[in-house]
This record gives C-alpha cells, sequence and structure tokens, in this order.
C-alpha cells in the first residue's frame, strides 16, 4: 500500500528534477511537457499505476507558485531563501507574461524554474574562470562544469572549451593555496610561504629569503591576478603576493599578532594600484584627457571613483605645464586636475605609463623619484 503524503513528496521532487534540468526564463514548459520528462525519467521502468499524470503535475505547480511562490513582493526573498523559483507564465503573442489567476483563468500555464544565478550572472562567472590563466586544463574544466550545473540543459555550452590550454600552468596550486591560506586566515595563524620569480627558463625559482614567515591577512582579486595581502615582519608592514608565484604555504602554530579589524579590501585595492606597496598619501595631478587615451576613464578605472577630478586652471596648467603647442589633433585636449589617496609605488608608475599627459603635482618626493626614472630611460635611447 502506498504512502500518499510520501508520493506527493516524491512527485514534487521529480517535478524539481525536471524543471531545473530542462526549463529557465526562455524555455518554460508546459504540463504535458513536464509530465513526459518525468514518466521518461523516473517512471520508465514501472508500471503504468506509478506513471505521474498532467492532472497530478499541474495540481502540484498550482500549490507551489500560488503559496509558496507567489507573485508578490515578497518573491525575490523567497527565492534568496529557497536558492530558486517556480514560476508561471502564459503565452502573449511570442513571448510570456506572469500568470494571474485572476486575469489569465482558463490560458494555458508554462512553468520554468528561475535561478538564484542568471543566465548572464553564470557566463560573466566562466568568462572571469576561463581568461585566469593559472589555473590549468582541469581545474578551469571542474569549475565550469559546476557553474554550468547552476543553468539547465539548454544553456549553450560549447564556447567554453573551446580554448588554448598551452597557455595554461601545468602545474597550478592556486586552488590548494587558497584552501590552506583561507583556513590559515580563519585560525589567525602565521604561515610560512615560498615565493618566486620566474627564470630565464620561464620556471618559478624561490627568490632569496624564502621560505619566510608572514601574517597572512586576506585575499584579493586585483588587476586580473589573485593576491595574498599579509603583515611583513621582514619591512614590518603590509605587503602583497601574487598567489600564483606562491609555491608552498605551511601553517604555523603561532598567532599572529596583526589584524586589520577596520580592513577594507575594496578602499585598499583602489589605494594601491597595480597593488605596489608603499607609502599611502594623498595625490595631486594633472592629467590631459585627449581622443585617444580616455584619460577620465583610466583615473576612476585605476583609483576609484571617489578621485576628486576638475578642469584644470589655467595659472595650474601655466606653473606645471607651461606654454605648449600640440603636435597633431590626437594630442589636442583639456587638462585635468586629480586629486586622490593611493600608494606612492602604483602611482608614479602609473605617472610614468602615461608621462606625456600625467604630471604629478605632489607629493615632491614623488615628482622627484618620477623625474629621476624618466631622465634614466631618457638615458637608455
Amino acid at each position: 500500500m502506498s504512502n500518499k503524503p510520501e508520493t506527493a513528496r516524491l512527485n514534487f521532487l521529480y517535478i524539481y528534477h525536471v524543471l531545473q534540468q530542462y526549463s529557465d526564463e526562455e524555455h518554460p514548459m508546459s504540463v504535458q511537457e513536464i509530465t513526459d520528462r518525468v514518466n521518461q525519467i523516473f517512471m520508465m521502468h514501472g508500471s503504468g499505476m506509478n506513471r505521474i499524470s498532467p492532472d497530478t503535475v499541474k495540481r502540484i505547480l498550482e500549490t507551489v507558485t500560488l503559496e509558496i511562490f507567489p507573485d508578490s513582493y515578497y518573491n525575490d526573498e523567497r527565492k534568496h531563501q529557497f536558492g530558486f523559483e517556480i514560476v508561471a507564465v502564459v503565452r502573449q503573442y511570442d513571448s510570456y507574461a506572469g500568470y494571474d489567476p485572476y486575469k489569465h483563468s482558463g490560458m494555458k500555464r508554462y512553468y520554468y524554474m528561475e535561478h538564484d544565478f542568471s543566465t548572464a550572472e553564470v557566463r560573466t562567472l566562466m568568462d572571469a574562470v576561463e581568461t585566469y590563466s593559472y589555473f590549468n586544463e582541469d581545474e578551469v574544466t571542474d569549475l565550469i562544469n559546476k557553474l554550468i550545473r547552476l543553468r539547465p540543459k539548454s544553456f549553450g555550452l560549447k564556447k567554453f572549451f573551446d580554448r588554448s590550454w598551452e597557455l595554461r600552468e601545468e602545474d597550478s596550486l592556486v586552488l590548494i593555496n587558497i584552501d590552506t591560506l583561507n583556513e590559515i586566515i580563519r585560525r589567525h595563524h602565521c604561515a610560512s610561504i615560498v615565493y618566486c620569480n620566474y627564470d630565464i627558463q620561464k620556471k618559478l625559482s624561490p627568490r632569496p629569503g624564502y621560505p619566510r614567515e608572514i601574517e597572512p591577512l586576506t585575499l584579493m582579486w586585483s588587476n586580473g591576478y589573485y593576491y595574498l595581502v599579509a603583515f611583513n615582519p621582514k619591512y614590518n608592514g603590509i605587503t602583497n603576493f601574487r598567489l600564483d608565484r606562491i609555491r608552498e604555504v605551511e601553517e604555523m602554530e603561532r598567532l599572529a599578532e596583526h589584524s586589520l579589524k577596520d580592513f577594507e579590501p575594496v578602499r585598499y585595492r583602489l589605494e594601491h594600484p597595480v597593488m605596489y606597496a608603499g607609502e599611502v598619501v594623498q595625490f595631486h595631478l594633472l592629467c590631459r584627457e585627449t581622443p585617444t587615451n580616455n584619460m577620465i576613464n583610466m583615473l576612476l578605472d585605476t583609483f576609484g571613483r571617489d578621485t576628486d577630478i576638475r578642469y584644470a586652471d589655467p595659472r595650474e596648467i601655466e606653473e606645471y605645464i607651461g606654454k605648449e603647442e600640440p603636435e597633431d589633433e590626437n594630442e589636442s585636449g583639456r587638462w585635468i586636475y586629480a586629486s586622490f589617496i593611493a600608494s606612492t609605488g602604483g602611482t608614479e608608475l602609473f605617472a610614468m605609463q602615461y608621462g606625456k599627459d600625467c604630471v604629478i603635482i605632489s607629493p615632491e618626493a614623488s615628482r622627484d623619484r618620477v623625474r629621476a626614472n624618466l631622465e634614466k630611460a631618457w638615458g637608455r635611447y
């Protein structure tokens, strides 16, 4: 004798599986399509008595969509709670509209599962995984397969596996290092690491002075790379380590002495362009926006939207730039005054990169270092 409540629960799980695997907002399924899939996958070896009927599927879905996922203000909260939402729609012309029992009574209904991750979000995550070249082929394939399982079978797959694997590391330790360092940070312990540079054979070799004991603080992305931010006793300050260049990590039993309770990863990243360490100071720059360099974009992308920018005063231009005639129409543009807080190393590198269109006004020490470096570079040519 069958247990009816148990059978009802199993029927819902069968329906849930079919919607999860085969439906999304672009591919809603009719009651008959859901019924056929459930019977094909779960009931094909059973007798006719065990097959689910369209009436059962319709009854379960009406209960779920009207009582558990009603079309109301609370849908986003429910979707966050469950990780998905089952949605009822009706066909209207060449598209679908949300089902309203008061307006669409009697119309054929279609159902789909709306996941916590949208198609665009999953594609973005896949692209991010694929473009990080320090995951090896097996790691990328495994991560993408896991992301694919967040979307139905209608989701396009081929482009995510048509890649140039020869550009990747064969022995990536990034994922292992992430797991190890996360646990060390959670326990607030010190760590011993071996940090490396590439040699002439393009192999990673330990830097002098390693292994070295550090105090890991956090992990973060910046400029397309994953970094460990740590207190480094050698410099009595914070240092950034590229995670793909760490070859060995060993947890130490000694508790870390330093913690950054007020540490803000986003602020730290913006204050350390290209993740160069160094003193964080107030900078004032004159930068020229031309038709080709998109300087305002570069300033905001590099130093954040808190950067103060305005058109430069003619007196400032006269004092720090002087009078000059543009060499061609692509050189013409307006000078911009920019002010922000950032580390010296990264900002000086930025100024040298955009040398003809970027001048540090202050601090004076940074002006001197950039001037000296440019003079040495000029001597090379």
